[in-house]
């Protein structure tokens, strides 16, 4: 899934409106803007430490077929005892919720309009994400 992120660290600075931010190389920079005063003049790096974290990567663990799909599809998970699943539009809103007990599974959202749906597995591991297609 894309437009995903994940914190790494705050922001230490005092919060603003009208920032200006880029990056060079690895690092990025925010700074300017105002706090309530008229003009704050101070920049700040930030300096991902590649190492630091240990990501695991859920983009596999589960996969959906048929995609895109009529409505009907099946959820194939690689290890799961207790997973709760998610379904959301695109308004963000929760179209369907359940657990899931075993490896394979059949969820019919067919009462659903056509469109994209995002998929949310939670999972001992972590969370892992996919997108649907439904077309009508």
């Amino acid at each position: 899934m894309t437009n995903v992120w994940t914190a790494r660290a705050s922001f230490a600075g005092t919060a603003r409106v009208y920032a200006a931010g880029f990056s060079i190389g690895s690092k990025g920079y925010i700074g300017t803007g105002q706090d309530g005063s008229p003009y704050v003049s101070d920049y700040w790096q930030y300096s991902a430490i590649n190492d630091a974290v240990n990501e695991i990567n859920l983009d596999n663990y589960f996969s959906v077929s048929p995609n895109p799909t009529s409505g009907v599809f099946e959820l194939r998970i690689a290890d799961c005892q207790n997973c709760g699943l998610k379904i959301y539009n695109t308004l963000g809103e929760i179209v369907h919720q359940s657990e899931i007990h075993t490896p394979q599974s059949k969820i019919d959202l067919s009462a659903s309009p056509g469109g994209v749906y995002f998929l949310q597995l939670t999972t001992d591991k972590g969370i892992a994400r996919k997108k649907i297609v439904i077309s009508k």
